[in-house]
């Protein structure tokens, strides 16, 4: 009598092989879900960005605060996670200024109302989000222009 079955040979390679598919494929899946986080963001940005543009055309003047509805996902920022779910308002007086000092978390000891996810100066109506720190200073930069379609090139650049 002859028994049939596999050998165990066979399902060695059988789990060899399937462990190197699951290696190939975890990484794609983990960088669509941060391109998604990135787009999320973004999409964010534009939206209070146009409504800006909007509320000038309408009245001449920047506004001087943020509407909360002007947010797709209300305040939240996929990509600013760790960050509280606020605007920071530009207090510098300078209408010059378009980014933010401090593109990723704020500075440690700086309270809270300077700022959090999202930046806006009223007196030019720039408005961008803050993005998480990186592992370097230049990763840090690539993702706060990606979130924010933006080309600086430095974490203290603050004017075009």
């Amino acid at each position: 009598m002859r028994f049939t079955g596999f050998t165990l040979i066979e399902i060695l390679i059988v789990v060899v092989i399937l462990g190197i598919l699951a290696a190939v494929v975890v990484p794609q899946f983990s960088d669509a879900s941060e391109e998604a986080r990135v787009a999320a963001s973004a999409t964010n940005v534009r939206a209070v960005v146009d409504q800006i543009a909007m509320y000038y055309a309408r009245h001449g003047v920047y506004p001087e605060l943020i509407d909360g509805d002007w947010f797709v996902n209300d305040l939240t920022s996929p990509i600013g996670q760790g960050l509280p779910e606020t605007v920071g308002y530009d207090a510098s007086n300078n209408a010059n200024k378009w980014h933010t000092t401090a593109k990723g978390v704020p500075p440690e000891g700086i309270p809270a109302s300077w700022g959090g996810i999202y930046w806006y100066n009223p007196l030019n109506g720039s408005f961008r989000a803050r993005v998480p720190e990186q592992a370097t200073d230049q990763e840090t930069i690539d993702l706060y222009n990606r979130v924010n379609n933006t080309g600086v090139t430095s974490l203290g650049q603050i004017t075009p």
